[in-house]
């Protein structure tokens, strides 16, 4: 630290009227003798018993007897001292560091100064003397001193941070020094764990806080994170370079998945199933209001949020819809609500835009119609009864109602997914099976002796299996597992997932039911883990 000496500001006040008036002034007072003219070539003399001793760690005293404004004559105005690694002569002068300055003593008198805040090494010091007229001394006899670091700052060691989305919050003690307080922070974060040799690779988190009095609490906010990622927090404090404290503990933050609420609390909402459009992007669900538990309209709306869009009125109730492969058409589960009691449910398609007609299909079975899914040539759709227990195939070509799978007795189909490989995987309770789509015996491919099954889901081409399990019927907290072509686990996710509803054709996102207190809720959450 250098200290610096002004005079008061009501001098220069003064002096900057005078110089208004009567042309140029001297703007410091150095001297007892009258002011010497503009013509004053004559410089400082030099003092020749400069010195510079050691004064603690980081700090060095100089002393020296005053010299005058013309030789030994009259106050001079100020002096500068400056340091180098090397002597300074009068070529090296202006690279030299600044180190102290100020206003000069009466000629004979001993001054001194104090430079704190050094680096520690051998400096080498030199003085100059400025008078009034800008005429500068020789350089003082030269001078050096070993300065000693300061004792670094002990280590941080209660570092913590949590996350919120994809923002950091640390927190810690200011730590303790030998004297005064740290004056500088390093804070550093990575993918790996951070230790001496890796700290220098690590990233350095900008405009860290000052550091306060020993013990008091610092934050600092990471922000710009990515998701679903773990990183590794540390910390250094300073005094002065190169006295660098050791590494703080470690910190590990894992930041969350994003989550994005579509149907929420807010709209009192009866959820009645979704389904991801081919975009990726965009959901269409059913949904009814509170008051009008009939009345499930559809909706489409992006996935991250936005604008939502209603497709059907309020006089038909549509349920678990089906966006086809082409993303033009969106299938569903219609009844009136036109006449004094709902009709039953039918099987209808239209086109995704608001107010389109709705072809009504012709299916063998209506009673206890549920879900329905496309195949992936956009040709046939299939769909399934709970009353029968039966997995039905209708054909959009030539109209044909063929059934492919019935469910043992007392046993209920709990979803279904058509894979690219023509194979249909049924949820049956404690099981699933394999049906092909143009009907036949069934192959049993997950079989579960104490949980039950919901809503399976091909992903990467029909390459893996996702679906939802759960211990009861009634518990929806349910444990989300991925199964390969040979039935071999993968992924087992039991985060927060109450119910199950799908994955996005990408695999980076997936939505899923929960009930709030007073109604079922979406949500979207991502990205996920990539499987492969």
């Amino acid at each position: 630290m250098v200290r610096l000496f002004r005079l008061p500001l009501r001098f220069h006040t003064i002096a900057f009227v005078l110089a208004l008036l009567a042309g140029p002034v001297l703007l410091y007072a150095c001297s007892d003798e009258p002011s010497t003219s503009a013509s004053d070539a004559t410089p400082p003399a030099a003092p020749t018993d400069f010195v510079a001793e050691p004064n603690g760690p980081a700090a060095v005293h100089f002393r020296w007897t005053s010299t005058g404004d013309n030789g030994l004559d009259g106050r001079a105005s100020g002096y500068e001292i400056r340091r180098s690694t090397s002597p300074l002569t009068d070529e090296t002068w202006g690279s030299g560091v600044l180190t102290a300055a100020g206003h000069c003593y009466l000629p004979g008198e001993m001054q001194q100064c104090d430079a704190t805040g050094l680096a520690p090494g051998t400096w080498n010091f030199s003085l100059r003397i400025a008078d009034e007229s800008g005429n500068v001394s020789s350089l003082s006899n030269p001078v050096s001193a070993q300065v000693t670091a300061l004792a670094p700052p002990s280590a941080v060691t209660d570092l913590a941070g949590f996350t919120d989305s994809t923002t950091v919050t640390l927190t810690w003690a200011a730590p303790e020094v030998s004297e005064g307080a740290a004056t500088a922070y390093d804070v550093r974060y990575s993918t790996s764990p951070i230790i001496d040799a890796t700290w220098e690779s690590a990233w350095r988190v900008p405009n860290p806080p000052v550091p306060g009095a020993p013990g008091r609490r610092q934050i600092l906010r990471v922000q710009g994170l990515h998701y679903v990622t773990k990183y590794y927090f540390a910390l250094r404090s300073v005094t002065v370079a190169p006295s660098w404290s050791p590494i703080s503990n470690v910190v590990e933050v894992t930041t969350p998945r994003w989550i994005r609420t579509i149907v929420d609390e807010d709209d009192r909402a009866s959820f009645h199933g979704f389904s991801w459009h081919p975009n990726g992007a965009d959901l269409v669900y059913a949904v009814a209001m509170a008051g009008s538990p009939l009345a499930s309209r559809l909706v489409r709306r992006p996935a991250r949020g936005g604008e939502a869009v209603v497709l059907t009125d309020e006089n038909t109730g549509a349920y678990w819809p089906s966006v086809s492969p082409n993303g033009r058409l969106v299938a569903f589960l219609r009844r009136s609500l036109d006449g004094s009691e709902p009709g039953p449910r039918e099987l209808a398609v239209m086109k995704i835009r608001p107010g389109a007609d709705a072809q009504i299909l012709e299916v063998s079975s209506t009673p206890g119609l549920q879900t329905v899914a496309w195949s992936p040539d956009g040709y046939e759709l299939a769909y399934a009864t709970s009353d029968a227990g039966e997995l039905r195939v209708f054909s959009r070509f030539n109209g044909e109602d063929r059934l492919v799978y019935t469910a043992p007795a007392g046993e209920e189909i709990r979803g279904f997914s058509w894979s690219p490989g023509a194979q249909i995987a049924v949820a049956v309770d404690r099981r699933i099976v394999l049906v092909p789509p143009e009907g036949g015996e069934g192959t049993t491919f997950v079989e579960n002796e104490f949980t039950w099954v919901h809503r399976p889901q091909w992903r990467h081409g029909g390459r893996y299996l996702s679906f939802a399990e759960a211990i009861t019927l009634s518990d929806w907290s349910h444990v989300v597992r991925t199964i390969d072509a040979s039935g071999q686990e993968v992924t087992r996710d039991s985060s927060h997932f109450q119910n199950l509803y799908g994955f996005s054709p990408d695999g980076t996102m997936y939505a899923y039911g929960s009930y709030g207190n007073r109604a079922q809720l979406l949500a979207v959450t991502g990205p996920l883990e990539p499987i492969e």
